[in-house]
């Protein structure tokens, strides 16, 4: 690369630059069933609502939505240049920043580039989306937690129903 600019203020030049779509897709966790199925050590079994698709508080839905990139380029026309230690930046009229490997005399050159970076920012998303949104909520604690939930629902009708047989008895005894 060398310190002086490919294109002046005033060209008119080529923006590798790509636009997102949006696709949904089966839910990698649930495989788009909304369910998880879960495997104690004493062998018992749950059915779980999976939470890699329930955005927020929103019931499982089976899909995700994930963006795939389009290549775009976009004719612009450079308004500054900025060279920093052996790296040239455009200002571009309809952006702010754009750096020199990013802009083309060519719209070929431009799109080809403009794909790469589409493929670029969609393997990103492709990995984004085999992850779980929080991580530090596994679904081994989503099991601990709704089984403790149950204990604690038969402890209290336990406790309920107890209450209420003394009650029984003691309605018995009044005079």
């Amino acid at each position: 690369m060398s310190d002086k600019p490919r294109f002046n203020i005033g060209d008119h030049v080529w923006r590798a630059t790509f636009e997102s779509v949006e696709r949904w897709v089966s839910c990698p966790d649930c495989g788009g069933t909304k369910t998880l199925a879960v495997e104690l050590f004493d062998g018992t079994r749950y059915t779980i609502d999976c939470v890699g698709c329930a955005p927020g508080l929103v019931e499982p839905r089976g899909v995700v939505c994930i963006h795939d990139r389009v290549a775009s380029p976009k004719l612009d026309r450079i308004v500054g240049v900025r060279i920093e230690a052996s790296k040239i930046e455009y200002s571009l009229a309809t952006s702010y920043c754009v750096v020199e490997c990013d802009v083309f005399a060519s719209e070929a050159d431009a799109q080809q580039r403009a794909a790469e970076l589409a493929a670029e920012h969609d393997e990103q998303e492709r990995r984004r989306v085999m992850v779980k949104h929080k991580e530090d909520r596994t679904w081994a604690w989503h099991v601990h937690y709704h089984r403790r939930q149950i204990k604690d629902a038969q402890r209290t009708i336990e406790h309920a129903t107890a209450k209420l047989h003394v009650a029984q008895t003691k309605a018995r005894e009044t005079p």
